[in-house]
């Protein structure tokens, strides 16, 4: 079925949504999260909750959200190594409830906050839970480590208040919170980047439990349009089923997916199959996994990735080849599917491949946000230079297909 179709058909009516569907967003979003957005093993977990439920998942577009409506976002807050212990989604329904409490309004729907194989699903386990369906939009068009690199962020939607739950264990109680930081003097980014220190304080409490179910960005139908980019729920449903689809028949996915970007205007850039030849483990800065990853291709060259929870920025050989950098995509391709910054390991053989970023995450205030985490982060203190600029001199490249 072609894209403009298979978009046709999603935006019709609510989609119900099937153990398969579920995979197929998992696997979508794990590619376009760019190495972030939670583990593919954690969304595995997460489709088997949702399932239990026992509910039917409801999916709509945007136009099907009127006006006058209520909902917010929703997510997993944690590093993604802490995330691969999430079991059910309780929590984040819990920090929803405690939202609407708190604003004495009641929701009609749930969205999710960026892309990524847990925090796509996590909307649509709290959506179940709540008899309410989940907005196909979200906040970035990829996974992001910081609340001020959203779409949202810009659109001047509050971040304040804030409901903040954690999953109760033998050794952990249940805590709910409600965050609310003085936005008289503090808007947009700064005050989202309060907000964000705030939380991850919370979080890294060692009776929290290192992640926590996260509800903010309340809005209504009116303002969903310009705060959220479009569709990303099925896009990723759209590549999933690429991915599934090729893994199953023993053919490598990368090429039929950037035909397919490709077809929709989406240019790509590979840096070619290469080696995995070292990883360094997350540091656990500040409630984020810190690392980066080597690549070396059949040329001798080396791709460095630095990442906190997500790709950042990459570079070939030495810092000042620059590759690509945020909000622009770095995403991992494998004969059998996309990898996580989670599954990345020494050894495997891996396709890095750049996408540009949704336009509305190039907007002024969202860029700068994403140079304040580089500089933090491995010292970049240049522009930010649109991948496709970066790769001019060369036309897009492509993947050939052995198989």
């Amino acid at each position: 079925m072609k894209w403009v179709t298979y978009m046709q058909e999603w935006a019709k009516a609510e989609q119900v949504v099937t153990r398969d569907d579920l995979w197929k967003i998992v696997l979508g979003a794990a590619f376009f999260g760019s190495g972030g957005g939670g583990s593919i093993d954690g969304g595995k977990r997460l489709i088997e909750d949702i399932l239990q439920q026992g509910k039917p998942i409801s999916i709509i577009s945007p136009s099907q959200v009127k006006p006058q409506q209520m909902g917010a976002g929703t997510a997993m807050l944690g590093s993604p190594s802490a995330l691969k212990k999430a079991t059910d989604l309780g929590s984040t329904k819990l920090a929803l409830d405690e939202l609407e409490k708190a604003l004495q309004v009641s929701f009609s729907f749930v969205m999710p906050m960026e892309v990524g194989p847990v925090n796509s699903l996590v909307p649509i386990g709290v959506a179940v839970r709540k008899n309410i369906p989940v907005a196909d939009v979200d906040g970035a068009g990829r996974a992001v480590p910081e609340l001020e690199n959203t779409t949202f962020t810009a659109a001047n939607i509050p971040v304040s208040p804030t409901a903040l739950v954690n999953a109760p264990s033998a050794v952990n109680p249940q805590i709910k919170t409600i965050l609310e930081i003085d936005t008289s003097s503090i808007k947009g980014s700064s005050a989202a980047n309060n907000m964000e220190t705030l939380a991850r304080s919370i979080v890294q409490a060692s009776n929290f439990g290192e992640m926590g179910g996260l509800a903010t960005y309340p809005l209504n139908g009116s303002q969903l349009s310009g705060a959220t980019i479009a569709n990303t729920l099925t896009l990723a449903h759209y590549v999933g089923g690429i991915i599934s689809e090729a893994v199953e028949s023993h053919r490598d996915p990368l090429p039929r997916v950037l035909d397919f970007l490709r077809s929709i205007g989406m240019p790509s850039y590979t840096f070619g199959t290469g080696r995995v030849i070292e990883v360094k483990k997350p540091s656990g800065q500040g409630g984020f996994d810190v690392g980066y990853v080597k690549v070396q291709n059949q040329a001798g060259d080396v791709l460095v990735i630095n990442y906190q929870n997500e790709s950042l920025f990459a570079y070939v050989n030495t810092p000042s080849n620059i590759w690509a950098m945020a909000p622009d995509l770095i995403c991992y391709m494998t004969p059998t599917g996309p990898l996580t910054n989670v599954e990345i390991e020494e050894g495997l053989v891996v396709t890095v491949v750049g996408l540009p970023a949704n336009y509305k995450m190039r907007q002024t205030v969202i860029v700068d946000s994403f140079l304040g985490v580089l500089k933090a982060l491995c010292g970049y203190d240049g522009p930010y230079i649109p991948i496709e600029k970066l790769h001019a001199t060369g036309v897009e490249e492509t993947v050939e297909s052995t198989q």
